[in-house]
C-alpha cells in the first residue's frame, strides 16, 4: 500500500479485506473522514490505539483475522453503527463495547467472547 494513502483526506470507504495483511500502515489512521473500513480476512493480530481517531467510522470490519485484543480506544468511535469482530482469537473485548451497543451499534462477536467489566 503506498504511503501516499495518507493524503486522501476525504476518502470515505477503504476496503482491504482478504489481502493477507499482517499490519496496517500508520497513514490509515490519518484518514479521519473514513466512514467504512474493511480489514476482514487478513492476518492482523492487533489494532492500534490510533483507531480512536477515526470518529466518522460507521462500519468497521475486522472479522476473520488473528486479533487477540482490542484497544479501549475502540469506544471513541462514536459514529459506529456496525462492528464485525467474529472469527478472531478474542477471549474478551473492552468494556467500551457496552457503550457502543448502548448507542445502537451492532457488534458481532463470537459467542464465547466476554465483555470486560
Amino acid at each position: 500500500m503506498p504511503a501516499e494513502i495518507g493524503q486522501l483526506k476525504l476518502l470515505k470507504k477503504l476496503w482491504l479485506n482478504d489481502n493477507q495483511l499482517t499490519s496496517v500502515q500508520s497513514e490509515i489512521w490519518q484518514l479521519t473522514a473514513l466512514m467504512e473500513l474493511g480489514l476482514g480476512g487478513n492476518q492482523l493480530t492487533s489494532v492500534p490505539a490510533e483507531i480512536g481517531r477515526l470518529r466518522s467510522l460507521e462500519t468497521l470490519i475486522l472479522w476473520n483475522n488473528r486479533l487477540t485484543s482490542l484497544p479501549a480506544e475502540i469506544g471513541q468511535l462514536i459514529s459506529l453503527l456496525e462492528l464485525h469482530l467474529c472469527h478472531n482469537q478474542l477471549t474478551s473485548v473492552p468494556a467500551a463495547i457496552r457503550e457502543l451497543r448502548a448507542a445502537y451499534c451492532q457488534v458481532d462477536l463470537d459467542a464465547d467472547v466476554r465483555v470486560d467489566e
